[in-house]
């Protein structure tokens, strides 16, 4: 049975689980592995491939029955979707493939877009948008997963590198986390002067560090007093963090701040771990950790 259903003609609510008979879908696999070398590296690509498929194919049922499917979209809303199918799919298919160190040298461009119009063949959600668009689609939402999944690196290394205790250390990068996503909305923006050097764009990257390390503080604090004793080691702890998430080679910060971060060790980021530190103390803000 593909993918389709019977005769090749999709049937909703009928497609079987297994076996996943996606069109186009493996043939893509397989061309995207034979360049970057996996088949090399892997004894068992058949079982490789099927362990993929399948995984793929379960969210692609999801997704088919899933009522957005039949909603007529814009094309933003259209663009956005298909986003969040290829960021679940990636999410599965990395978790799936977590021993394996090629995933990311994996183009996944041709399997998703073959996976995609799979999916979603039949389906209301591209009448207002061309098919030879969706490729794009595809690679915006490939995009914002890999940023998603080198941000959380980045966050767990900076973490290691500060010396968070391994007790602590799941539940600071959750507040780690958390604090970045907080930081969008809620950091002090207009606060920092914006001088003839950084101009309004160093200013804004200045007061959003500001706003993440302040939230990060309030809700991890007992990670760094627990692995960190005295305020000056924690303010070097909080200090590390941040020049590792803000390494100009590769800033973990919404897009449009990474060009702005200076080249080198930036000064700002030791003088704001201290200030925050210190409002912190100050005010009497010390605070359990968060559950």
């Amino acid at each position: 049975m593909s993918a389709n259903g019977e005769g090749g003609k999709r049937q909703r609510g009928q497609r079987e689980e297994k076996p996943y008979d996606i069109p186009g879908f493996q043939e893509a696999l397989l061309d995207a592995m034979n360049s970057a070398g996996v088949t090399a590296e892997e004894t068992d690509m058949d079982a490789t491939i099927l362990k993929i498929t399948n995984a793929c194919g379960k969210q692609s049922h999801k997704f088919f029955n899933d009522p957005r499917c039949q909603k007529r979209m814009p094309p933003a809303e259209c663009r956005a979707f298909i986003g969040d199918f290829v960021e679940t799919v990636m999410s599965v298919v990395s978790s799936a493939l977590y021993d394996k160190s090629w995933i990311e040298k994996l183009s996944w461009n041709g399997p998703l877009l073959m996976l995609s119009f799979s999916t979603f063949e039949g389906g209301k959600c591209f009448n207002r948008t061309l098919k030879t668009e969706i490729i794009q689609y595809v690679d915006d939402g490939l995009l914002t997963w890999s940023e998603e999944e080198r941000m959380q690196k980045a966050m767990w290394n900076a973490l290691d590198a500060a010396g968070i205790g391994e007790s602590q250390k799941k539940k600071a990068g959750a507040h780690l986390q958390k604090a970045y996503d907080d930081a969008h909305w809620s950091s002090p923006f207009g606060s920092s002067q914006s001088d003839s050097l950084g101009g309004p764009e160093l200013a804004t990257l200045q007061d959003f560090v500001k706003g993440w390390m302040t939230i990060f503080l309030g809700k991890a604090w007992s990670a760094l007093e627990n692995s960190c004793e005295g305020t000056g080691a924690q303010v070097q702890a909080l200090t590390v963090i941040f020049q590792k998430l803000l390494d100009p080679e590769a800033p973990c910060l919404p897009f449009h701040l990474q060009t702005t971060v200076p080249a080198g060790e930036w000064p700002f980021i030791a003088d704001c771990a201290a200030s925050c530190m210190a409002e912190a103390e100050g005010g009497g803000k010390k605070r359990k950790l968060e559950a």
